[in-house]
């Protein structure tokens, strides 16, 4: 993944020819476009950017209620490695915390921290308060459930005019949760146990609001033109990875 920027710089990606005006210095000069047709034109060149990456791993409590803390450690162990295999320099975000890797030695270090990191010290994901110290782009590794709906999805990730990609990871209980088994209503933010009757008709409910809620999401990260994903935990990362980018290529 390169980013490049408009800047004109002295790099060696060539971009275009600029007729020579008096001033401009004459190290650009095309001498052998002078020789051919006497003209004076200078060669102009696109700056390639390794901009920094801003990776935000959540690791609040319904990631530890919904058992995907393994989950969202390893795919940001993945696609942080991804990033600084492309030379990118990742900052990473969890438990109200910033730490910042570059090259492989920075990926071994990141892989360690990341393993290291506890689950459950946040009721919920909030990034508010923290996205003014955000890179341009932000990648978000969550299973973006919010105690309060949708609203507080919207408020807890206020981004701006950042570029974003979230992705949400869900397993096959989360979309098809069985109609028996040992269920457990758990109060997430507050974490316990409350008292619950789960019947056929209250699981058809379940995945009727919960398919409303993602639909109001993706419908918001389309709005503010973020890339939005559902992230299969049953799927290895091969396949994961292939979800999210079939042809090999991920633009952020």
């Amino acid at each position: 993944m390169d980013f490049r920027s408009r800047d004109h710089g002295g790099s060696q990606e060539f971009s275009d020819y600029q007729l020579f005006t008096p001033g401009e210095n004459i190290r650009h000069l095309d001498w052998n476009r002078y020789q051919r047709d006497g003209s004076l034109f200078v060669r102009q060149y696109e700056r390639l950017e390794r901009p920094e990456v801003t990776l935000v791993a959540d690791l609040s409590r319904s990631i530890v209620v919904g058992k995907k803390v393994d989950d969202v450690k390893h795919f940001s162990a993945a696609f942080g490695f991804c990033l600084l295999n492309r030379g990118l320099t990742v900052r990473l975000y969890a438990n109200g915390r910033f730490q910042r890797y570059m090259g492989w030695a920075g990926f071994q270090q990141m892989n360690l921290d990341i393993e290291r990191l506890e689950s459950g010290q946040q009721p919920i994901l909030s990034l508010q308060k923290v996205a003014a110290k955000f890179s341009s782009h932000v990648i978000v590794v969550s299973d973006l459930i919010f105690s309060e709906g949708y609203e507080q999805f919207k408020q807890n990730l206020n981004l701006g005019n950042r570029s974003a990609f979230l992705f949400q990871l869900s397993s096959p209980s989360d979309r098809q949760p069985p109609q028996r088994g040992d269920y457990r209503l758990q109060d997430a933010q507050n974490n316990a146990d409350l008292p619950c009757c789960i019947d056929e008709a209250m699981i058809e409910r379940y995945r009727q609001c919960r398919q409303a809620y993602y639909h109001q999401i993706e419908a918001e990260c389309l709005k503010k033109n973020w890339q939005y994903r559902e992230i299969d935990t049953a799927d290895n990362l091969k396949n994961q990875f292939l979800s999210v980018a079939p042809s090999g290529i991920l633009f952020l």
